[in-house]
């Protein structure tokens, strides 16, 4: 195989010489749309570095100027390839790409096949209900060309992501209409895929027998036709199945199998998950120390790359291990750790079974109250997952129709206007045929007449139009405002009116940008005042106990009052975006980052003092944990860190302020990554590199804060 990418590699040069050298232009674009199919086959067979480095050759060689549609194609495969190797930003950069060229084109097919892997992306970073979003685009725009083969691609794309949100039944039915579909077409890879998913679902309904005939299809399949990645996927949920059915030996072969495959490919996410589910065998079969060190591991590498929802099921993991060994107090925090992970990123399903890892670890403890307590959020995150996909459903349902209503009215006032149009034009060639019968000797009195009755006709017709112009008018005025609305709820949140994460993606790179240039430019060390961006992530302690005792109403009522705390305490140049739940992110522009620790302790001591008035006139008291970061986090060299490590630094100050008793706030005013390593680095020195650090923090002294743990 490396020896056939090399010959690639080889002909790929002398392909791409100046197009004098060519028969054609025509020639030049079918020998790189042959390159592409060998990196297709390249990376479908595993040799996922080696494709990478065939396709970035071809898209350095090929010109964009003379080539626009071949670049566009070469973009989408890799970011394919980086999917593969779990670098989800960069894929999305090479998707963008690839879509903003395709739509040029206005080639449909494409832009579907853009949307799907974008989809993919959000799926493997559980942003579900984005992907979900995508591949119903995708799906959509394959209805309309009349494409089975993409409508079931997209159909087995709904179906892993509804078995992802635990929606078993219809992830069922989703995947089986798939499977009748990539059948028809004979589509032996994707027939393999669905079998696969259909075998993982037949296992988490614990019907065994089924899962394993499933799975072991795919399995030949994927074998027969030398899929690397898919292969190495059927072992990997055969491995989590024989553990289910605790045939410890074969799940332990066939995980090894998978997190060889997937360790050779670089694909680190599913690396992560095999290694995973290795540390549950190890544990099942009494090596305690051996699976502790498997999961630890895992979580340590999930952390690095970023992979929220596999850190989230390695705390699950090690709970249940602590468990196991009696450790009560570790299982219930690394269920505590797993349940602020997954509440964080919005995971649901994730949420619900923390919660009953918790309520586990407090039974045997005999800590009833806090099993009761875990039990009543369970209840409550149950109920709100169901309240939250009708509320989704007839949302979409619902602006689908109005938009529809407002389209079909306008096309019906267009049609009106030309047949009354169309009849008054008729009706004067009709008069004028009628008077030229007329004889000769009242040809001059009806040459009048009609001259007189052409003008009140145009008059009345002017007036017409006239009118008609008038409503059109009013009309177009009407959909610009509902657009302009439209717009406006995109941008902001429904309940509290403050901005929201689409409003902070349109207006952050801008500020990121001015801020950056503005530091990368001075040539002195003595900096000044307000020119910097700083940061906070608030999120309100114990929210979720408002909700448990006084309902979602009084949650709401709570966010309301609690949003004009934050508009009392920071500028209206400020920005204040709702972030998720009861979390929130102030982004303060052209602020002295020295003045973020006043920000913080005003922002705690308002929520301290405010007593928050719910329904029925009850009254309380609430406090908020705050983490903080200024951007440039460090001056001297301000592109050192860009938006999503700076928010994840800050993320994780917020994180070790709920760990160390709430009510208070940790941040970074100043971080630089020197090349010389700190001695004694503290943990977050140690996490993100930082060599030299400005940390602060309300609490006694920087000793008393509690960071997270690995494990």
């Amino acid at each position: 195989m490396k020896r056939r990418l090399a010959g690639s590699l080889l002909l790929l040069c002398s392909m791409l010489q100046p197009a004098t050298t060519l028969a054609s232009q025509t020639e030049l674009a079918m020998n790189i749309s042959d390159m592409l199919e060998r990196v297709r086959h390249a990376y479908s067979a595993g040799q996922i570095d080696a494709a990478s480095a065939l396709a970035q050759t071809l898209l350095t060689q090929t010109p964009s100027e003379g080539f626009p549609l071949q670049h566009a194609k070469i973009q989408l495969e890799l970011g394919k390839i980086a999917v593969l190797k779990s670098r989800f930003n960069l894929a999305l950069q090479h998707f963008n790409n690839a879509e903003r060229l395709f739509s040029d084109f206005d080639d449909k097919a494409l832009m579907a096949a853009v949307s799907a892997e974008k989809g993919q992306v959000h799926f493997l970073q559980a942003r579900y209900k984005s992907a979900l979003d995508l591949f119903e685009q995708a799906k959509l725009l394959y209805q309309t060309l009349e494409d089975l083969q993409g409508v079931a691609l997209q159909q087995l794309n709904i179906g892993i992501l509804l078995h992802a949100e635990g929606r078993i039944t219809e992830s069922l039915s989703a995947l089986q209409d798939a499977l009748t579909l990539l059948r028809q077409r004979k589509d032996t890879a994707n027939i393999a895929r669905a079998l696969s998913e259909i075998g993982s679902v037949y296992a988490d309904m614990d019907n065994v027998e089924d899962a394993i005939k499933y799975l072991m299809d795919a399995l030949e399949i994927n074998t027969s036709h030398g899929l690397a990645y898919e292969r190495a996927r059927n072992h990997s949920v055969l491995g989590e199945l024989y553990l289910k059915s605790e045939q410890f030996d074969l799940a332990e072969q066939h995980l090894i199998a998978a997190f060889s495959s997937f360790t050779m490919m670089n694909a680190s996410l599913d690396s992560g998950s095999a290694q995973t589910t290795l540390g549950k065998v190890a544990i099942a079969k009494g090596e305690i120390e051996t699976g502790l060190r498997f999961l630890r591991d895992a979580l340590s590498e999930a952390r690095t790359k970023g992979h929220a929802s596999l850190v989230t099921q390695i705390h699950i993991a090690l709970s249940d291990a602590f468990f196991k060994v009696n450790d009560l107090e570790r299982a219930a925090k690394h269920a505590q750790w797993a349940f602020i992970q997954a509440e964080r990123h919005g995971e649901l399903n994730s949420q619900i079974l923390a919660q009953d890892k918790a309520i586990q670890a407090y039974l045997a403890r005999e800590n009833y109250k806090a099993a009761f307590d875990a039990l009543t959020i369970r209840t409550e995150l149950s109920a709100e997952q169901l309240n939250a996909e009708k509320l989704v459903s007839l949302a979409r349902i619902k602006a689908e129709l109005e938009m529809e209503r407002q389209a079909q009215s306008f096309e019906l006032q267009e049609k009106n206007r030309t047949v009354e149009l169309a009849s008054v034009r008729q009706q004067n060639l009709q008069n004028m045929l009628a008077l030229g019968s007329l004889v000769s000797l009242l040809l001059f009195i009806f040459l009048i007449w009609s001259r007189y009755n052409q003008y009140l006709q145009n008059k009345r017709l002017a007036r017409e139009v006239k009118h008609r112009t008038a409503e059109l008018e009013d009309k177009n005025q009407q959909l610009e405002e509902a657009f302009h609305a439209l717009e406006q709820v995109s941008m902001r949140d429904p309940l509290t009116g403050l901005y929201n994460r689409n409003f902070l993606n349109a207006q952050l790179p801008g500020e990121i940008h001015r801020v950056q240039h503005y530091y990368d430019t001075l040539d002195t060390t003595d900096y000044p005042n307000n020119q910097d961006l700083v940061c906070f992530l608030v999120d309100i302690d114990y929210f979720k106990r408002i909700n448990d005792e006084h309902g979602h109403l009084a949650g709401d009522r709570f966010l309301t009052q609690f949003t004009e705390i934050l508009q009392e305490v920071f500028r209206q140049t400020d920005l204040l975006i709702r972030w998720g739940g009861e979390e929130f992110l102030i982004v303060c522009r052209n602020t002295d980052r020295e003045d973020a620790v006043d920000l913080a302790d005003r922002l705690l001591f308002a929520v301290r003092q405010h007593v928050f008035t719910l329904p029925g006139n009850i009254q309380i008291n609430a406090t908020c944990s705050i983490g903080f970061c200024a951007l440039p986090v460090c001056r001297k060299n301000p592109y050192e860190l860009d938006w999503p490590k700076t928010f994840a630094v800050m993320d994780y100050c917020l994180y070790a302020a709920k760990l160390s008793s709430r009510n208070c706030w940790v941040g970074i005013v100043e971080g630089c990554c020197d090349n010389q390593a700190k001695p004694l680095p503290n943990k977050l020195e140690a996490k993100f590199g930082f060599t030299v650090t400005n940390l602060r923090t309300s609490l006694t002294n920087l000793a008393s804060i509690e960071w997270p743990q690995d494990g």
